[in-house]
């Protein structure tokens, strides 16, 4: 390496972590891994109680019973390309798309039975 070359780097500068005292204490205290888990487990809540109601809910339970789902699908994706598992990232992040679009789908049909029903 050139010693002209290394004499050019910028010094590291050290950012402040600045927002909320939740989010401080997350990096502090809990490994990244658990908070993957842990939307994980916000998704199995959520499809356990969606199976259990037999996907017979309304679109507003559906549009949130799906967010949660797209929580852990987000956590398994994030946790997927921290560890470098690229396979397993390209299909988290393929049911994360089609979920939102499930969810955007359902938005939409809902709007249409209301106005629908305002027009009736």
């Amino acid at each position: 390496m050139c010693p002209a070359v290394s004499q050019t780097r910028a010094p590291v500068r050290r950012q402040s972590h600045r927002g909320s005292l939740f989010i401080n204490i997350l990096i502090k205290y809990l490994n990244m891994t658990i908070v993957f888990f842990i939307m994980i487990g916000i998704q199995c809540v959520a499809y356990l109680w969606f199976q259990g109601k037999g996907g017979l809910v309304s679109h507003r339970n559906f549009m949130i019973a799906h967010a949660c789902l797209m929580i852990g699908q987000a956590g398994q994706a994030i946790d997927s390309v921290t560890k470098g598992a690229y396979a397993s990232f390209t299909v988290s992040a393929f049911f994360l798309f089609i979920t939102a679009f499930g969810i955007v789908r359902r938005y939409m049909i809902m709007r249409h039975e209301v106005s629908k029903s305002i027009l009736n």
